[in-house]
């Protein structure tokens, strides 16, 4: 485990980092705005599992529309998500094959993704929760919740909640019209990318249809000191249906697949044997249906969904695969009160969240489980003070047939275009079926540098605290800074150890060392994040958009840990991301970035190191027709040529050129 020392250098950094967003505060206001479609301060978020106004949360949440997707260059979703301030994207491979997303310096598990208010965290591992199977051309929004939400949405939401909204769910759906749009991408290896998105709403604008699809694929590139090539073929589709039954009940049903192909040597192992390939079926069913009662002062929702995923791992040609399924099954209701009769000065919310999970897996056994929880909530909006206050309790039954209390409040107090929030909470996660289990049904003694599962792991326990300033002028710009703390209990990682400190298990070979699954001592990760959005107009018919932001960690575990801890550690100390789009009339120019500071390591056994940092740029340039119904777009990964991981030994793509045309009707 990396202690304390992994973070020093990053805290230096916050008090220049300060200063310059302080100086850019102050100059913000005076710069004259454009009509907001990025950053709406005032925008209604869904991070408490009722809409609310953003700026009464309490909580450090990030909204980007969908349209600015158009813009910035972006291939997938690992692509969008891992320039957004305060997100850290470990990818494994390019173009959307495999990345683990964290937040807060939590590990990939505790990190929970939303699609239309489903979670779509596989009961497997978190490593697939990236493949998120939605087609960016049919995002209305994307709301980025920093911080633990346990209480409303259940125990991966640890580290924070990534929600996506797509237009049939977003409030979109009954505008009237036929939309059609989609792009062809050519680049360099052989790349082809295809994207179409078509949607239309009857003339009585009661049904809503959409359908989208997207593959990317590529021999790609060969990999660093080897004759390997870093394949994918990546496709996603979805279609869509909203309706409107009467005056007072809108119902919206999802049906989506997504089909992934690609390389994966080392995304998992430090084996000189690990040749590996992956594919990976999902598909999923959801329903949403929103009641809202006679008055608007009472509503009522009802979701259910189903999702199954197969996954077909092979390590090495010599070696006989790996083939898993999977099964999540999910229903819940909610029912939100308005208690004040003419204003949302006082709610109350309530609700009802179940859970089935189901493996079938040649390596890790036949395994299923169950879970439920009951959760109420209250808000409260000061009339004569501008105070703020959400507070709940979450009671879960879970997968362990133990009962867990996770209960969180938030408070914001404002003043002008100033507001300062705090909030504390309790969140929990159980281990997945991968830590339980991975590797113990394999034959044989395993190769060194393989995973190994516990299955005596216990749940892991989190306090949060968390405190925050927030500046805004207008609807144009926002300045926002959280520092926070987390004191697990019980963490879950792997560990790099020698099978002489495993329990005795015959799949090891006590000389050799292996990543063994366990419960780390009393861990405390404290950080500082600050972020600032703007957009205006710079010098006449000169436009900008700008996002970026910071965050610096510290890990503190008194010095008790034996080994290597695989994914805590894989953090970045201090992480920073921007997103820049400039417009002159018809051309755009967008450009983002990441930079991560971390602690610098090597594996000797498959001659692979991981920087102590780098620094990562892309951008696009593109011109768009006056009426928006062509676009032509020249885009560039990996500006810089950068060989890089985050992963070790897993090589992401360097340099890669991309030509592409698009329509709209």
């Amino acid at each position: 485990m990396r202690n304390s020392s992994m973070g020093q250098p990053c805290f230096r950094l916050i008090q220049n980092s300060l200063l310059t967003a302080a100086a850019f505060s102050l100059s913000a206001p005076s710069l004259k705005a454009q009509r907001d479609t990025v950053t709406m301060i005032d925008a209604q978020v869904s991070s408490s599992s009722y809409r609310q106004i953003r700026s009464d949360l309490g909580r450090n949440t990030t909204y980007i529309d969908g349209k600015v997707l158009q813009q910035l260059p972006v291939v997938h979703w690992d692509d969008l998500l891992k320039h957004l301030p305060g997100i850290e994207v470990q990818q494994r491979g390019g173009f959307g094959s495999q990345a683990d997303i964290t937040l807060r310096g939590g590990t990939f598990q505790q990190v929970l993704i939303l699609v239309d208010g489903i979670r779509i965290n596989d009961p497997l591992t978190g490593h697939f929760n990236g493949n998120i199977p939605v087609v960016p051309a049919e995002i209305d929004h994307i709301e980025v919740i920093k911080g633990p939400a346990a209480m409303n949405f259940g125990p991966e939401a640890v580290g924070g909640v990534i929600h996506i909204i797509t237009k049939a769910y977003g409030g979109r759906a009954f505008w009237p019209g036929k939309k059609f749009s989609g792009s062809i991408t050519g680049g360099e290896w052989n790349f082809l990318g295809v994207q179409a998105f078509a949607s239309a709403t009857d003339k009585k604008l009661r049904n809503y249809f959409s359908a989208s699809y997207m593959r990317n694929s590529s021999p790609g590139q060969l990999l660093s000191g080897d004759s390997i090539r870093g394949n994918f073929r990546n496709s996603i589709a979805a279609i869509s249906h909203t309706g409107r039954w009467g005056r007072n009940i809108v119902s919206t049903t999802r049906v989506s697949g997504s089909f992934y192909d690609f390389n994966a040597r080392f995304f998992y192992t430090r084996s000189t044997a690990d040749k590996s390939q992956e594919w990976i079926r999902r598909f999923s069913m959801q329903h949403t249906t929103k009641i809202i009662h006679r008055g608007n002062r009472r509503a009522t929702d009802l979701q259910a969904a189903v999702q199954r995923t197969t996954d077909s791992f092979l390590f090495n040609p010599a070696f006989k695969g790996n083939h898993h399924i999977m099964w999540l099954w999910q229903a819940g209701a909610a029912h939100y009160v308005r208690l004040s009769p003419n204003s949302n000065r006082l709610q109350w919310n309530s609700g009802f969240q179940y859970f089935g999970r189901d493996i079938q897996s040649s390596d890790r056994g036949t395994h299923q489980e169950h879970e439920a929880a009951l959760w109420s909530q209250m808000y409260y909006k000061g009339q004569k003070t501008p105070l703020n206050i959400n507070g709940g309790l979450r009671l879960t039954l879970d997968a362990l047939n133990r009962r867990n209390l996770t209960p969180q409040v938030n408070a914001n107090y404002r003043m002008g275009n100033m507001s300062i929030r705090g909030g504390f909470s309790r969140s929990f996660r159980n281990p997945d079926f991968t830590e339980r289990y991975v590797s113990t049904g394999l034959p044989g003694v395993l190769a060194a540098g393989r995973n190994l599962g516990n299955p005596q792991l216990n749940p892991e326990f989190a306090w949060n605290y968390e405190a925050g300033f927030d500046f805004s002028a207008g609807k144009h710009f926002t300045f926002r800074s959280t520092a926070f703390l987390r004191r697990s209990n019980n963490l879950i990682d792997f560990l790099y150890l020698k099978g002489m400190y495993i329990p005795a298990n015959p799949k090891i070979d006590t000389g050799r060392s292996y990543f063994y699954a366990q419960n780390l001592t009393p861990l405390n990760t404290s950080g500082f994040e600050a972020d600032v959005q703007w957009q205006g107009t710079i010098y006449r018919t000169w436009k900008a958009m700008v996002m970026g932001g910071f965050t610096a960690l510290r890990f503190s575990n008194n010095g008790s840990s034996t080994g290597i801890s695989k994914y805590v550690a894989g953090n970045a100390g201090f992480l920073a991301n921007a997103q820049l789009i400039l417009q002159r009339r018809q051309f755009f120019l967008g450009l983002n970035g990441v930079w991560k500071q971390r602690t610098a390591e090597t594996a000797l056994v498959i001659n692979k190191e991981i920087s102590r940092s780098y620094l990562v740029m892309n951008g696009n340039l593109s011109w768009n027709r006056s009426d928006n119904r062509l676009n032509l777009r020249l885009q560039c990964m990996n500006l810089g040529n950068r060989r890089y991981s985050d992963i070790m030994g897993a090589e992401l793509p360097r340099r890669w050129w991309m030509l592409s045309v698009g329509f709209s009707l």
